[in-house]
């Protein structure tokens, strides 16, 4: 077990999440993984926070339809590391995640 009870292998899926270009075996400090993962958590809520303002507020239809391709990228990017998130993180997921489905209906 390692950090907060994952197993290794857990770690690392998570570390390719967060961080790219890692080479396979490479050592990642858990402060270095937790920073990362708010960093990404972080850029992946203000662009798709960003993407569902535009959408709702555009008048160009191309516009809407892009910036929904981009928005439902950054939401699946977000259900990939809420796994590994914790709990302020999580919420702050949760609530950029309320946006899109608001978005939605």
């Amino acid at each position: 077990m390692g950090l907060f009870g994952l197993t290794r292998k857990e770690k690392e899926t998570w570390t390719s999440i967060v961080i790219q270009g890692l080479k396979p075996g490479m050592q990642i400090d858990d402060v270095l993984l937790k920073n990362a993962t708010d960093t990404y958590i972080t850029q992946h809520i203000r662009i798709l926070e960003d993407s569902v303002r535009i959408v709702m507020e555009s008048k160009n239809q191309k516009t809407r339809e892009e910036r929904y391709d981009l928005s439902l990228q950054h939401f699946d990017a977000l259900l990939k590391v809420q796994k590994y998130a914790d709990k302020t993180q999580k919420k702050r997921i949760a609530d950029a995640q309320d946006h899109f489905m608001i978005m939605n209906e």
